[in-house]
């Protein structure tokens, strides 16, 4: 009986989503950049078998939060259709970081979690942290999600929510010429994607474009109280640097300060 695992990989641009696909699939499909630049600016699906096996992968490579060449809307539009294209059911969310799992990755995960799944998106999530050399190493795992766990509240209520935190070390192509380390995680996340057995359907996909919405209104609120905060703040500091001019003035002119006690 042939198997299926479809795998959604989600995360912050430039943090490896695209070389973990590669990885995964053993193709070169999947557009990867050496800098902190997306090169998958719509999102792409792969589909493979492989040979001698009854599993079938299906990979989504999505576009990266936080993708400079596009504004939040159309980056958050191409994320929606992503997400629809795998309404029938997935496997697992792959949520990848490169290195420490800072506060813009915070802000991507709960943007996942508000307005394309749900509270219960951590049950088949696995937080990927890339590019971590000692990945085959049990102790220098556990003593780095340790830290990551100690590393604020925030950080730490997002990884006990989700499935698991695995470590690879997804070099590029070019880092990694020899391609052992891609090797070596490529057996590690088969393995582990065949594990993954349980399907997700998202209930409230439907609901997807108002919440865009009402989010990008709730930001518009925001920016605008921000924008008007920092003109208050510059104003505030133009009146400043005018007092402190004319009082040096007043101590410059003034007939009663001739410099004698």
């Amino acid at each position: 009986m042939t198997e299926e695992r479809t795998i959604l990989l989600v995360g912050r641009t430039g943090n490896g989503r695209s070389t973990i696909a590669n990885v995964i699939s053993n193709t070169s499909k999947f557009k990867e950049s050496d800098y902190g630049i997306s090169e998958s600016e719509g999102g792409q699906i792969g589909h493979f078998r492989l040979k001698g096996e009854e599993m079938i992968y299906h990979i989504v490579d999505t576009i990266g939060i936080g993708n400079n060449r596009f504004t939040e809307k159309e980056t958050l539009k191409r994320l929606t259709n992503a997400v629809i294209g795998v309404q029938n059911g997935l496997n697992q969310i792959f949520f990848v970081i490169s290195g420490k799992f800072t506060r813009e990755d915070v802000e991507a995960f709960t943007l996942l979690r508000m307005i394309f799944f749900g509270e219960d998106i951590g049950k088949y999530t696995t937080i990927v942290q890339t590019k971590f050399p000692y990945f085959q190493d049990p102790e220098k795992r556990r003593k780095n999600k340790e830290i990551m766990m100690n590393q604020n509240e925030d950080v730490g209520t997002i990884l006990r929510s989700c499935r698991r935190l695995i470590h690879v070390n997804n070099l590029t192509e070019k880092e990694d010429f020899r391609l052992r380390a891609r090797n070596d995680c490529r057996a590690f996340l088969r393995n582990y994607i065949c594990n993954c057995k349980d399907i997700y359907k998202p209930s409230n996909l439907g609901e997807m474009n108002e919440r865009i919405e009402n989010y990008l209104a709730e930001r518009n609120k925001g920016n605008d109280k921000q924008w008007q905060i920092n003109q208050l703040m510059n104003e505030n500091s133009q009146l400043r640097q005018q007092l402190n001019q004319f009082t040096g003035q007043q101590r410059q002119f003034n007939p009663f300060n001739t410099g004698f006690f």
